[in-house]
């Protein structure tokens, strides 16, 4: 009986050092050592990973501790397209039902808010310079509503828009609220 016991917690404390050690973080491991994950192109995230900042889900999407937080202003937009959002990609979601929402939602602080929303995931965007985007999510029964805060990508065009005024790329609209078909986009791991 003690053998058994003995086995069972070496067996349990080999998974544990092999998951932590080897197989955390390796869909995102180069084959020299490094890690990476996949926007338009490889983006670097070693330092983010040797100081436990994020943890890989897949070669495209991280998981960070401290993401970048929606701001008031996205908060409110928020508030206000999410019922529209439903009553378009919400299957039975009715004109009475949005009305309903959209009251319950004017009651709420922009910090109740929040925490109605949960924070999925985090992708790389190099539309202007890499930047990483997290997604914040909504749930209407089985059907998803998926919010990637793009504050940075819309930080760096203004940036470029202010050092190039002949620019000629329409003016990112954020925030923006997608469906699972977007998410599909970004990997199996992403819905």
């Amino acid at each position: 009986m003690k053998k058994a016991i003995v086995l069972i917690i070496i067996i349990i404390f080999g998974y544990f050092l092999l998951n932590e050690y080897y197989l955390k973080n390796m869909s995102c491991r180069t084959e020299n050592g490094t890690y990476e994950i996949w926007g338009n192109t490889p983006v670097q995230i070693n330092d983010k990973i040797k100081n436990e900042d994020c943890e890989c889900i897949s070669e495209t999407l991280i998981k960070e501790k401290l993401p970048l937080a929606l701001t008031n202003n996205q908060i409110e937009s928020i508030k206000k397209e999410l019922p529209e959002w439903a009553v378009k990609n919400v299957k039975g979601f009715t004109e009475n039902e949005r009305v309903n929402l959209s009251d319950q939602f004017k009651k709420l602080t922009n910090e109740e808010f929040l925490e109605k929303l949960e924070y999925e995931y985090t992708f790389v965007d190099s539309s202007y310079l890499t930047c990483f985007v997290p997604v914040y999510t909504f749930t209407f029964g089985s059907t998803k509503a998926y919010m990637p805060n793009y504050q940075c990508v819309y930080d760096n065009y203004k940036k470029a828009k202010k050092n190039n005024n002949s620019l000629k790329i329409k003016t990112p609209n954020y925030p923006v609220i997608e469906s699972k078909s977007w998410a599909a986009n970004l990997g199996d791991k992403a819905i």
